[in-house]
């Protein structure tokens, strides 16, 4: 996506710890020691506060966010994992972002805000069967009934790519499992102490707002807020009014 001329881009090289486990297909990504991010902000200016977008297996290198974040103030930075379009040997806990925060506080950055962003080989159909894809009365909101956010679920069940399509079992319960995946925020919120936001949109396919609900409720100690936007969906796409509601809400969060 082209940027504004007032924003430029930065490709940061995050170091990380070497493995002796041989967990990513290719060798350079193995010996190169490094995970990838971009940096998009103000042109000439260093904010203090970056706002980090995340996903375990989907390259955010050019979130769509970015340039809309980078225009509240912040500096705005889309992550890669090593797992890039493999669930097959993801573990959540190699997706954790302590060598990130420790860069990015190294070079100017005084607060550092993690947002997840959505979700993520013995191939697994069905993951698209979901009945609230289909019921609206379950769990309801305004989300378009009859539709995941890949097509209708008839055709997203069986997609070649989709959410853990191509995975391991033990990929699999680490993280989908309800008892073992440590990937579950529900189990974490109660304990987090730092400040907690919780956005999403009512339209959303995805992540209805019954799931926003959860997470909030979740949160037991750490000061915490909810915003629901209305009609806003899983993407923000062909609504720019909606992503910088929500993108002017984390800045200010």
């Amino acid at each position: 996506m082209p940027l504004a001329d007032d924003l430029e881009r930065n490709l940061l090289e995050i170091p990380v710890p070497q493995s002796g486990r041989v967990d990513v297909y290719s060798g350079v990504a193995r010996l190169s020691g490094a995970t990838w991010a971009s940096e998009v902000k103000i042109r000439g200016r260093q904010p203090d506060t970056a706002v980090v977008m995340i996903h375990p297996t989907a390259n955010f290198l050019g979130h769509y966010a970015l340039p809309t974040l980078a225009a509240c103030g912040v500096g705005a930075i889309g992550m890669t994992t090593r797992y890039i379009g493999n669930d097959s040997n993801l573990t959540v806990e190699n997706c954790l972002l302590g060598a990130t925060v420790r860069y990015l506080r190294g070079h100017g950055y005084r607060r550092v805000v993690l947002a997840g962003n959505s979700g993520g080989a013995f191939v697994v159909h069905g993951t698209s069967a979901d009945l609230r894809f289909l019921d609206a009365a379950i769990d309801a909101s305004d989300r378009p009934t009859g539709s995941t956010l890949w097509g209708t679920p008839e055709v997203a069940n069986y997609l070649p790519a989709g959410v853990s399509r191509y995975t391991t079992l033990r990929s699999w319960i680490n993280q989908w499992s309800v008892n073992k995946t440590l990937g579950n925020a529900l189990i974490w919120l109660p304990k987090v102490e730092a400040p907690v936001l919780v956005l999403g949109g009512s339209a959303d396919s995805g992540s209805p707002p019954a799931i926003f609900g959860q997470l909030y409720d979740a949160v037991q100690t750490a000061t915490r807020k909810q915003i629901v936007l209305d009609g806003a969906t899983h993407y923000f796409e062909g609504q720019p009014d909606k992503l910088r509601q929500a993108c002017e809400a984390m800045a200010a969060w």
